[in-house]
């Protein structure tokens, strides 16, 4: 089961993700919601081994909201999971 939830996971990540959707309503409550996403998909993406590959996304989400001050600070706690 949890192999499924990856794949279907990691199908949205460069794509339609539901974290991106958050961000868009711009206020600190959005991007804990997308910072709990994210979590979440990076449980799933380790569960296949591709951690790497999470880790380049959420760089990615840095460089593109490189403004949003809060969600960089947001961001900053994922790397410690």
């Amino acid at each position: 089961m949890c192999q499924v939830i990856c794949i279907w996971f990691s199908h949205l990540i460069p794509r339609h993700s539901a974290e991106r959707y958050v961000l868009k309503q711009a206020n600190n409550s959005a991007y804990e919601e997308a910072v709990k996403l994210l979590q979440k998909i990076r449980e799933l993406m380790g569960g296949l081994d591709r951690v790497t590959e999470f880790e380049d996304y959420v760089e990615a989400l840095r460089v593109e909201y490189k403004r949003k001050r809060n969600f960089i600070k947001l961001l900053d706690t994922i790397k410690s999971l």
